[in-house]
Protein backbone atom coordinates (compact mmCIF):
# COMPACT_ATOMS: atom_id res chain seq x y z
CA UNK A 1 0.00 0.00 0.00
CA UNK A 2 1.80 3.41 -1.15
CA UNK A 3 0.90 6.24 1.21
CA UNK A 4 1.09 9.95 0.26
CA UNK A 5 1.52 12.80 2.44
CA UNK A 6 1.07 16.22 1.46
CA UNK A 7 0.92 19.66 3.35
CA UNK A 8 -3.04 21.08 3.92
CA UNK A 9 -4.50 24.61 3.47
CA UNK A 10 -7.57 25.77 5.13
CA UNK A 11 -9.68 27.67 3.34
CA UNK A 12 -12.61 30.67 4.29
CA UNK A 13 -15.11 27.94 4.55
CA UNK A 14 -15.66 27.78 8.22
CA UNK A 15 -14.87 31.07 8.43
CA UNK A 16 -17.97 32.03 6.14
CA UNK A 17 -20.23 29.45 8.23
CA UNK A 18 -19.73 30.88 11.56
CA UNK A 19 -19.54 34.82 10.28
CA UNK A 20 -21.65 35.19 7.78
CA UNK A 21 -25.31 34.59 8.53
CA UNK A 22 -27.38 37.67 7.21
CA UNK A 23 -31.00 37.85 9.18
CA UNK A 24 -30.50 34.32 10.17
CA UNK A 25 -31.62 32.89 6.31
CA UNK A 26 -29.10 30.35 5.95
CA UNK A 27 -29.71 28.44 9.47
CA UNK A 28 -31.09 28.63 12.93
CA UNK A 29 -29.56 28.23 16.64
CA UNK A 30 -32.18 25.76 17.86
CA UNK A 31 -34.78 23.95 16.47
CA UNK A 32 -35.70 24.04 12.84
CA UNK A 33 -38.97 23.18 10.98
CA UNK A 34 -37.36 22.41 7.74
CA UNK A 35 -33.96 23.07 7.24
CA UNK A 36 -30.05 22.28 9.33
CA UNK A 37 -30.50 22.27 12.68
CA UNK A 38 -27.32 24.40 14.09
CA UNK A 39 -26.59 22.55 17.21
CA UNK A 40 -27.05 19.29 16.00
CA UNK A 41 -25.46 19.41 12.45
CA UNK A 42 -22.72 22.02 12.20
CA UNK A 43 -21.72 21.84 15.95
CA UNK A 44 -19.43 20.66 17.16
CA UNK A 45 -16.69 21.68 14.48
CA UNK A 46 -15.62 18.44 14.48
CA UNK A 47 -16.61 16.14 13.40
CA UNK A 48 -20.03 17.61 11.35
CA UNK A 49 -18.56 20.89 9.89
CA UNK A 50 -15.65 19.43 8.97
CA UNK A 51 -16.78 15.75 9.11
CA UNK A 52 -16.53 14.83 5.26
CA UNK A 53 -14.35 14.44 2.67
CA UNK A 54 -14.25 14.76 -1.09
CA UNK A 55 -11.80 13.22 -3.31
CA UNK A 56 -11.66 14.89 -6.87
CA UNK A 57 -9.93 13.26 -10.35
CA UNK A 58 -8.34 16.84 -10.85
CA UNK A 59 -6.43 19.59 -8.87
CA UNK A 60 -8.11 22.10 -6.78
CA UNK A 61 -6.79 25.53 -6.35
CA UNK A 62 -4.84 26.18 -2.98
CA UNK A 63 -6.59 29.58 -2.24
CA UNK A 64 -8.67 30.89 0.99
CA UNK A 65 -11.51 31.60 -0.73
CA UNK A 66 -12.07 28.52 -3.53
CA UNK A 67 -14.68 27.16 -1.27
CA UNK A 68 -17.03 25.36 -4.06
CA UNK A 69 -15.43 22.87 -6.94
CA UNK A 70 -16.27 23.72 -10.48
CA UNK A 71 -19.26 21.32 -12.16
CA UNK A 72 -16.12 19.98 -14.64
CA UNK A 73 -14.55 19.14 -11.24
CA UNK A 74 -17.26 16.53 -9.74
CA UNK A 75 -16.19 14.40 -6.69
CA UNK A 76 -15.55 11.11 -7.75
CA UNK A 77 -15.97 9.79 -4.06
CA UNK A 78 -16.69 11.10 -1.10
CA UNK A 79 -17.54 9.82 2.91
CA UNK A 80 -19.06 11.44 5.49
CA UNK A 81 -18.54 11.36 9.57
CA UNK A 82 -20.53 7.96 9.64
CA UNK A 83 -20.88 4.45 8.03
CA UNK A 84 -22.25 4.01 5.00
CA UNK A 85 -25.01 1.73 5.02
CA UNK A 86 -26.14 2.64 1.12
CA UNK A 87 -25.49 0.77 -1.73
CA UNK A 88 -23.79 4.03 -3.52
CA UNK A 89 -20.48 2.66 -4.48
CA UNK A 90 -18.94 6.42 -4.64
CA UNK A 91 -19.41 6.89 -1.03
CA UNK A 92 -17.03 5.15 1.67
CA UNK A 93 -17.50 5.14 5.42
CA UNK A 94 -15.85 6.74 8.40
CA UNK A 95 -13.86 4.69 11.06
CA UNK A 96 -15.67 5.74 14.27
CA UNK A 97 -12.56 3.57 16.38
CA UNK A 98 -10.13 5.41 15.04
CA UNK A 99 -11.55 8.68 13.87
CA UNK A 100 -11.22 10.56 17.28
CA UNK A 101 -10.34 13.91 19.61
CA UNK A 102 -6.35 14.44 20.19
CA UNK A 103 -4.62 16.82 22.74
CA UNK A 104 -3.46 19.21 19.24
CA UNK A 105 -6.61 18.84 17.14
CA UNK A 106 -8.58 15.84 15.55
CA UNK A 107 -7.83 12.31 14.06
CA UNK A 108 -10.17 11.43 10.35
CA UNK A 109 -9.81 8.16 9.04
CA UNK A 110 -12.02 7.18 5.94
CA UNK A 111 -12.34 3.89 4.29
CA UNK A 112 -13.65 2.59 1.19
CA UNK A 113 -14.44 -1.07 0.34
CA UNK A 114 -12.44 -2.46 -2.85
CA UNK A 115 -15.52 -1.26 -5.00
CA UNK A 116 -16.19 1.98 -3.26
CA UNK A 117 -14.73 5.38 -4.77
CA UNK A 118 -12.84 3.66 -8.28
CA UNK A 119 -10.68 6.43 -10.20
CA UNK A 120 -8.25 8.94 -10.55
CA UNK A 121 -7.90 10.69 -7.31
CA UNK A 122 -5.98 14.08 -7.80
CA UNK A 123 -7.12 16.31 -4.92
CA UNK A 124 -8.65 15.56 -1.49
CA UNK A 125 -10.75 18.25 0.65
CA UNK A 126 -12.75 18.12 3.77
CA UNK A 127 -16.19 19.36 3.60
CA UNK A 128 -19.27 18.72 6.42
CA UNK A 129 -21.07 15.61 7.24
CA UNK A 130 -23.79 16.71 4.81
CA UNK A 131 -21.47 17.55 1.89
CA UNK A 132 -19.12 13.78 2.54
CA UNK A 133 -23.10 12.36 2.37
CA UNK A 134 -24.15 13.65 -0.88
CA UNK A 135 -23.44 17.57 -1.53
CA UNK A 136 -22.48 17.14 -5.29
CA UNK A 137 -25.36 14.42 -5.63
CA UNK A 138 -25.65 10.46 -4.67
CA UNK A 139 -25.74 7.66 -7.38
CA UNK A 140 -28.32 6.14 -5.42
CA UNK A 141 -30.47 8.84 -3.96
CA UNK A 142 -32.32 10.63 -6.53
CA UNK A 143 -34.68 12.08 -3.96
CA UNK A 144 -31.93 13.87 -2.09
CA UNK A 145 -29.46 15.53 -4.53
CA UNK A 146 -29.81 18.85 -2.94
CA UNK A 147 -29.75 19.43 0.81
CA UNK A 148 -32.48 22.22 1.64
CA UNK A 149 -30.73 24.16 4.46
CA UNK A 150 -33.61 26.11 5.66
CA UNK A 151 -37.06 27.77 3.86
CA UNK A 152 -37.56 31.49 4.16
CA UNK A 153 -41.74 32.52 4.36
CA UNK A 154 -42.52 36.10 4.60
CA UNK A 155 -46.17 35.85 4.47
CA UNK A 156 -45.89 35.90 8.77
CA UNK A 157 -44.17 39.98 8.41
CA UNK A 158 -46.88 42.23 7.70
CA UNK A 159 -47.25 44.28 4.48
CA UNK A 160 -45.88 47.56 5.71
CA UNK A 161 -42.65 45.35 6.93
CA UNK A 162 -42.36 43.11 3.44
CA UNK A 163 -42.91 46.01 1.63
CA UNK A 164 -39.21 47.51 3.24
CA UNK A 165 -37.85 44.61 1.82
CA UNK A 166 -38.96 44.55 -1.20
CA UNK A 167 -37.92 48.26 -2.16
CA UNK A 168 -34.81 47.72 -1.07
CA UNK A 169 -32.26 49.00 -3.03
CA UNK A 170 -28.80 49.05 -0.68
CA UNK A 171 -27.64 47.50 2.75
CA UNK A 172 -24.88 48.63 5.09
CA UNK A 173 -23.42 45.80 6.57
CA UNK A 174 -21.21 46.78 9.06
CA UNK A 175 -23.72 49.27 10.52
CA UNK A 176 -26.42 47.01 9.99
CA UNK A 177 -28.79 49.71 7.91
CA UNK A 178 -31.11 49.03 5.13
CA UNK A 179 -31.95 51.60 2.98
CA UNK A 180 -35.69 51.33 0.32
CA UNK A 181 -36.83 54.01 -2.03
CA UNK A 182 -40.21 54.09 -3.55
CA UNK A 183 -42.87 56.46 -5.64
CA UNK A 184 -44.97 58.44 -2.96
CA UNK A 185 -47.26 61.24 -4.09
CA UNK A 186 -45.40 63.62 -6.48
CA UNK A 187 -41.89 63.18 -4.81
CA UNK A 188 -39.87 60.05 -3.43
CA UNK A 189 -39.78 58.15 -0.03
CA UNK A 190 -36.16 57.30 1.47
CA UNK A 191 -36.41 55.16 4.12
CA UNK A 192 -33.38 53.94 6.41
CA UNK A 193 -34.07 50.74 8.60
CA UNK A 194 -31.85 49.46 11.40
CA UNK A 195 -32.32 45.52 10.95
CA UNK A 196 -30.31 42.60 12.39
CA UNK A 197 -28.67 41.02 9.64
CA UNK A 198 -25.76 39.46 11.28
CA UNK A 199 -26.85 36.63 13.63
CA UNK A 200 -26.61 33.72 15.04
CA UNK A 201 -30.12 32.70 14.11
Amino acid sequence: METVSEENMVTNAVNNILGLNPMGVFYEAGDSIDGIEWNNSLLPICPNMIGGILLFSQALPEEADYIYAASSNLPVAYASNNVNSTANLARGSMNLTESKALENGYKFVWEFTPSQGNGTIAAVALTSAQGGTNGSGSQVGDASTFLQLKSIRLDDLTQAKQMVLFEAVEVDFENNLLYSIIYQDTGVRIRKVQIPIFSWG
